[in-house]
């Protein structure tokens, strides 16, 4: 029974660290009267994005997720003249600790913080990093938790047409 248990604990970790994908479910993201406060110091309503696929990736300062937000920045750069989207919402973290460190970090794609956490609870983003891919349609395809290579990306993105 023991051997049991930590094969399920074994088996959940490994899945967490090498990027785990869960299907797509029905909820309509734009439709949410959900909001962020961007590091323009601007409110930015979830609605905004409709019409558009949109990629939405949760971490904070001290997550340690770079290299989610590298690949991301790369994505962003290579898709958005395309009609990707892609928002960075900061949780965990003081707001204004994290609009500093966003803002510091000087990547291509925008990002605000979740102050009330009604983003988060929406997306049920409770660990980090966890990135939500979107269809223009306001359809969730898919929500990774852990690390991304580029070449995953791109295949989800391939999943809502882009």
């Amino acid at each position: 029974m023991r051997i049991a248990r930590l094969l399920i604990i074994f088996v959940a970790s490994m899945a967490i660290l090498c990027g785990t994908t869960w299907a797509a479910n029905a909820k309509n993201v734009y439709r949410q009267d959900l909001s962020l406060k961007m590091t323009t110091g601007k409110e930015m309503k979830l609605s905004e994005l409709a019409g558009k696929p949109s990629i939405i990736i949760f971490y904070s300062s001290v997550c340690g997720a770079k290299g989610n937000r590298d690949v991301m920045n790369r994505i962003n750069l290579a898709y958005r003249d395309k009609g990707l989207q892609v928002l960075g919402v900061g949780m965990r973290d003081e707001c204004d600790e994290f609009l500093k460190f966003a803002k510091k970090e000087r990547y291509s794609f925008q990002s605000g913080f979740d102050s009330t956490r009604a983003v988060a609870k929406s997306f049920r983003a409770y660990s980090l990093p966890y990135t939500v891919f979107v269809a223009k349609d306001g359809r969730i395809a898919a929500k990774v938790m852990g690390v991304l290579t580029e070449e995953k990306v791109r295949a989800e993105l391939a999943k809502i047409g882009m």
